[in-house]
């Protein structure tokens, strides 16, 4: 009986063979590529995903894990937190259930499973989306945790300790609209679980930056910035706003003197600390030039320096065209910090510039005092 079966079950597998693969071509089926090569020598060619593009997808911050730079952190204004682990071949979207502004991301240099996550963007525009506090993770972006400022709305910098990962320091900027109390630095010695602030200068100047020394953590320095903005216009800059150094761990500040520092009202301040060589420090200094000596014509000469002053409007005028009452005039600094002292300044600019100008001058004189000669 089994023999007389036979032909008719290898027909049905003949049957069932033949109709599979038609099944199984159907199923996977390449799909058309958008924008395919027309060229030949580019017909395997494909274009792939490479992370997010979109509106709101402006980046604030970069975290690289120094132990194994292929994998990197990105925060995004109001697009939250993406991880890559293979050099940015595929991201991972990891903070979908938090607050999606992001001001910034910190790795603890001891530990890179310790990330933390500053919410609420650093910017000042009308458009600047809040943040719910301050995140942390110890495995690295799998599980976050809030560790503080829920009320805040936008924080700056966040500095881990390089060999301590329960020290770390945080830059706060506070309410953009209003005033507040919880502003200035702030230092953890325990993990995020208490915080102590440690700079304050008043309800309406707040933290924006925050840079270390890598060879001696006791030496921090600190950008504060006092700005407001209201339905109306913006306000930036002021007494508050400046530099602050600590040579004690952040416990305690003082406030920068330093011969070379614009003397115009400061306003947003950049720093950075050479890795190679932690003693020169870079400060870039948005400033109002009302204290400022009158710039003459001819300075406006001036060749390229080290030391840059470039034209700037540090209060902004509003799409409507409304603007401030405060002074419309003023230029940004770029100062080179020295041995940690400022060594140029902006005077020394304009007498560089001078003597610049001057020489030029003399070397187009000289021809015509020569022809004159002649004649």
């Amino acid at each position: 009986m089994f023999y007389r079966m036979r032909p008719l079950l290898a027909a049905a597998l003949t049957t069932l063979a033949l109709i599979v693969p038609s099944t199984s071509f159907a199923q996977t089926a390449p799909k058309s590529f958008v924008n395919q090569p027309t060229n030949p020598l580019l017909s395997g060619f494909h274009w792939r995903s490479i992370g997010p593009v979109g509106p709101g997808g402006r980046l604030d911050a970069i975290a690289v894990d120094p132990k194994n730079p292929s994998t990197y952190y990105l925060g995004f204004a109001v697009s939250g937190v993406l991880k890559t682990t293979n050099g940015g071949t595929t991201f991972e979207s990891i903070f979908d259930d938090h607050a999606s502004s992001i001001a910034d991301i910190a790795l603890a240099p001891s530990d890179p499973n310790i990330v933390y996550v500053a919410t609420g963007e650093a910017n000042n525009r009308q458009t600047t989306s809040y943040g719910d506090g301050l995140y942390k993770s110890t495995d690295a972006g799998k599980t976050f945790t809030k560790v503080g400022f829920a009320d805040a709305q936008t924080l700056g910098r966040v500095i881990v300790h390089p060999r301590n990962p329960s020290t770390a320091w945080i830059a706060v900027g506070g309410h953009l609209y209003g005033p507040n109390a919880e502003r200035g630095v702030f230092m953890t010695t325990d993990g995020g679980t208490t915080w102590t602030k440690t700079l304050y200068v008043d309800e309406n100047t707040g933290a924006t930056e925050l840079a270390i020394d890598p060879s001696n953590p006791q030496n921090l320095w600190a950008a504060m910035y006092q700005r407001q903005r209201t339905a109306w216009g913006y306000v930036g800059g002021g007494a508050g706003s400046g530099i602050y150094q600590s040579t004690n761990g952040g416990r305690s500040w003082t406030k920068l003197a330093s011969p070379g520092l614009p003397h115009g009202t400061m306003g947003r301040v950049a720093l950075d600390v050479c890795r190679k060589k932690p003693g020169v420090i870079y400060a870039q200094i948005e400033v109002a030039s009302d204290k400022e000596a009158p710039r003459r014509k001819r300075d406006k000469l001036r060749p390229q320096a080290e030391v840059a002053v470039r034209r700037r409007q540090i209060h902004r005028r509003l799409g409507s065209g409304a603007r401030t009452t405060r002074p419309k005039r003023g230029h940004s600094c770029r100062t080179r910090i020295s041995g940690h002292r400022i060594s140029a300044s902006c005077a020394s600019i304009r007498m560089i510039a001078r003597q610049s100008t001057s020489a030029a001058l003399g070397r187009r004189s000289r021809p015509t005092a020569a022809r004159r000669g002649r004649a």
